[in-house]
């Protein structure tokens, strides 16, 4: 019936076009009754075998072959047992590995990334938009006197003062391709993947204002604090106009961060590609 369809010799209908499917259809369902037929009629004979040779076997047989049973079954036990001691041995492995990882490549005090994930992370991500010709931006924040807020109401305030802003930035920057770095003492870092130099500011100018607004509060203690935010953004694959290296977008932030504070702290500076202007040397020596 497929050769007449194909030759045009008979109408093409429901009937003519499945014709092959059906059959092939029931030729494997027929095959496959015959083939459970035929497993079926072997195992009957096969158990009907083994009833036969058990039966001729004496006690002792039947003894020999019982304990060797039981052998079999407490050796599948006891590498069941060791099986399962090795598997957990394996996880509690796992989680330490996970553990150090995790600690390699965080901050003990605010929970962010430290200066190895910030690196690492920098260079991946300028590696990607490179390839993929996307912008990357980076902030440096630093909040405004805090060395006078550690020395009036001592370390442990400062400490809290510290995470609490860490949470601050988190709750700003969620996106999973950026990151938020604790770049040290009570300076932070922040990568913003596929982000414009204007998107940078955007973000730079609402962490800004959360912060200021926002009251730090730690045993009898509360106040307001600022922070100076230094924003630098380029395109990785445009080596002309575009900073030509990771440390030298994050040198660009760092300069701008220091012109924050040069004109008045509590404030946001872009620090252009194309002009890179100096900063005073009163200014390096003391950037709180």
């Amino acid at each position: 019936m497929f050769i007449l369809l194909e030759l045009g010799l008979i109408p093409a209908n429901a009937m003519t076009l499945n014709a092959f499917q059906v059959g092939i259809a029931f030729e494997v369902f027929i095959l496959s009754i015959g083939l459970a037929f035929r497993l079926q009629t072997q195992w009957q004979a096969r158990a009907a075998a083994e009833r036969e040779a058990l039966g001729r076997l004496n006690q002792s047989q039947l003894e020999t072959i019982e304990a060797q049973k039981q052998t079999r079954v407490e050796l599948e036990l006891h590498v069941r047992e060791r099986t399962q001691a090795l598997e957990h041995t394996m996880a509690e492995l796992a989680d330490a590995n996970r553990e150090l990882k995790l600690l390699s490549t965080t901050d003990e005090l605010t929970g962010l990334s430290n200066r190895r994930s910030i690196n690492a992370t920098l260079q991946r991500e300028w590696g990607r938009s490179e390839r993929q010709g996307m912008a990357l931006s980076v902030l440096l924040l630093d909040l405004d006197h805090f060395k006078a807020v550690n020395d009036q109401y001592g370390h442990p305030f400062g400490d809290q003062a510290l995470r609490e802003v860490a949470k601050l930035l988190t709750s700003v920057v969620q996106r999973p391709t950026d990151l938020v770095g604790r770049w040290g003492g009570e300076e932070f870092i922040i990568l913003l993947a596929d982000t414009t130099a204007q998107s940078a500011v955007a973000v730079a100018e609402r962490i800004r204002e959360l912060v200021a607004k926002t009251v730090i509060s730690h045993e009898a203690v509360s106040i307001n604090l600022s922070m100076s935010i230094g924003v630098a953004a380029t395109l990785p694959a445009n080596v002309q106009t575009g900073y030509r290296t990771p440390d030298l977008l994050v040198d660009a932030a760092d300069r701008a961060l220091y012109l924050a504070k040069q004109n008045g702290r509590n404030r946001v500076e872009l620090m252009n590609e194309h002009e890179a202007p100096g900063v005073s040397t009163d200014l390096a020596r003391s950037r709180d």
